[in-house]
């Protein structure tokens, strides 16, 4: 929306691809930039401007833990967990960090979509995991996101074609976008 208002004359197409699916579509597609979590295998693309987040923990706002600013992996302690699929990055890091915790919890739901996942929160189905940016286009007054203090983080960057030189409207992008994610990061 920033970056609409700053260029409105300037056309936007986004196109949302599965992760697992980068590589081939960074070859197949026209685009200009990219932006996905790394680091990814995917030869000949060079990535620029990192960006390292916690993963938000997603709470029923009617949940004692919902008060909190934050939140750490004991706190799972006997709860519900909706837990993303294992082709999800934050999954292997959420499994290591629950056995290195050596907590007992449930899970009785599994979904391959962050937004599916807030959503059962919001019913008060569990608690969930989530990357930081999925929460950012969810508002809810029936989940909490807070900060999940620990070692499940995610770093993004951006991505652009082989041999084409980088606009300053990407450059321009990247920087909106890093205000953004400094000031998001500080919740």
């Amino acid at each position: 929306g920033r970056f609409s208002k700053k260029y409105p004359r300037i056309k936007i197409n986004l196109q949302i691809v599965q992760r697992r699916e980068v590589g081939v579509a960074s070859r197949s597609m026209h685009y200009d930039m990219g932006f996905t979590a790394i680091p990814f295998d995917f030869p000949n693309l060079a990535v620029r401007r990192t960006f390292t987040m916690p993963a938000r923990a997603l709470i029923p706002t009617s949940h004692r833990l919902a008060t909190r600013r934050a939140i750490s992996i004991r706190d799972f302690e006997g709860e519900n967990l909706i837990m993303l699929t294992k082709d999800n990055s934050i999954r292997p890091k959420l499994e290591l960090e629950l056995l290195k915790a050596n907590i007992s919890f449930a899970s009785t739901m599994e979904t391959s979509s962050p937004i599916v996942a807030y959503k059962l929160v919001s019913q008060g189905l569990g608690l969930s995991v989530v990357d930081p940016f999925s929460p950012m286009v969810m508002n809810s007054d029936e989940v909490a996101n807070l900060r999940l203090n620990g070692d499940i983080s995610l770093t993004y960057g951006f991505f652009f074609p082989e041999r084409k030189p980088v606009s300053r409207l990407c450059e321009d992008f990247m920087l909106i976008l890093g205000d953004i994610v400094q000031a998001y990061g500080q919740n």
